[in-house]
C-alpha cells in the first residue's frame, strides 16, 4: 500500500517485490577496519576544523587590536600568537 506524505512516497517492506528485498538483504557489510577508518577520518577532520577555529579566533583578536593592519602583518601576528601559546602549553 502506497501512502503520500507531500511528494514523498512510501512503501511498506513487506509489499516490496521479492527482487528489491534480496538486493536490500545482499548489501555488502562494513568490515571493522572501515569504520575504524572512518573514524580516523572523522577525528582528523574535526582537528582540521577546530584548527581553523583557533586561527579564525586569534585573527580576529589581532584585527580588534590592530584594525588598520596589513594582510601580510596580520599572517605574521597570528603565527606569532599560535606560536606563544604552544611554548606556553609546553612549559605548563
Amino acid at each position: 500500500m502506497w501512502s503520500a506524505k507531500g511528494t514523498e512516497a512510501f512503501l511498506a517492506y513487506s509489499e516490496l517485490p521479492n527482487c528489491w528485498k534480496t538486493r536490500l538483504v545482499e548489501l555488502p557489510k562494513v568490515t571493522q577496519k572501515e569504520k575504524e577508518r572512518s573514524l580516523a577520518e572523522k577525528r582528523v577532520n574535526l582537528a582540521i576544523n577546530m584548527s581553523d577555529a583557533c586561527v579564525r579566533i586569534s585573527s580576529d583578536a589581532v584585527r580588534d587590536k590592530n584594525p588598520k593592519v596589513k594582510k601580510e602583518e596580520l599572517l605574521e601576528l597570528v603565527r606569532e600568537r599560535i606560536m606563544h601559546g604552544r611554548h606556553r602549553m609546553r612549559e605548563v
